[in-house]
């Protein structure tokens, strides 16, 4: 199969934190690609943000902070375009942690009370 269709991706980001690191990496870029294949769908829009936050999650987690600030600054713009604050804040948070900026990483915290996200503030201190 050389595309996966929108079901499977939604399937695939819902399992990334499972996979290897070594099968991650051929799997996010096959993500990647399929994404593109989606680019006008709106549902497809959201999930994009989402697959890049978690892959985004993943580096961190691996001691890869530097190479997840690209995707970073991309679901910046893209949660901006699409009203997504929640996301918005998220990103912040974890830009800001990659850049080690415990100032910023607090505005963004505090961006998601403000938004009543706080669950998704509890979460994001743990990573």
């Amino acid at each position: 199969m050389d595309m996966w269709y929108y079901g499977e991706i939604h399937l695939i980001n819902c399992l990334l934190f499972y996979f290897s690191k070594d099968s991650l990496l051929s799997i996010s870029e096959r993500l990647l690609v399929s994404l593109e294949r989606y680019e006008e769908f709106r549902p497809m829009k959201v999930l994009r943000i989402s697959i890049m936050l978690n892959l985004s999650c993943l580096l961190i987690q691996n001691n890869k902070a530097k190479n997840s600030v690209g995707l970073i600054e991309q679901v910046l713009i893209w949660s901006r375009e699409e009203h997504r604050h929640d996301y918005l804040g998220i990103a912040k948070v974890r830009l800001r942690i990659c850049e080690k900026n415990k100032e910023m990483i607090s505005q963004g915290l505090d961006l998601l009370e403000k938004i009543n996200e706080l669950d998704i503030k509890k979460l994001d201190r743990r990573s």
